[in-house]
């Protein structure tokens, strides 16, 4: 993984969900982190099952599609995750454009 590469423990810095994320990345490989900063996140627990269906719907977009975003957007508005989560998720256009935001088409890829 990216933090792997990095070859030392790095310090990791999350803002709202990604607080979480920096934290359970936190507890569950110690060694790759050596100071940990979470700002503005709510003290309560969440349940993931719609993010990683989120997250599940982004990596089954194939890489050939990930050069446009009208690609992209199609494939996600079509993804078995969309339709599942009706008009919320994937199925919200206002969703997908957030993610698409992360797209670089340029390299094919999702932004970190």
């Amino acid at each position: 993984g990216v933090l792997e590469s990095i070859g030392r423990p790095v310090s990791l810095c999350g803002h709202s969900l990604g607080g979480k994320v920096a934290m359970l990345t936190a507890l569950q490989r110690p060694d790759l982190v050596a100071r940990l900063c979470v700002a503005d996140i709510a003290p309560v627990r969440y349940e993931m099952e719609a993010n990683r269906a989120i997250i599940e719907g982004l990596l089954a977009v194939p890489e050939t599609a990930l050069g446009d975003r009208k690609e992209v957007d199609s494939a996600l508005a079509a993804s078995e995750t969309a339709i599942a989560q009706g008009g919320g998720g994937l199925g919200n256009p206002f969703v997908r454009g957030f993610l698409l935001q992360s797209l670089q088409p340029e390299t094919r890829s999702w932004r970190l």
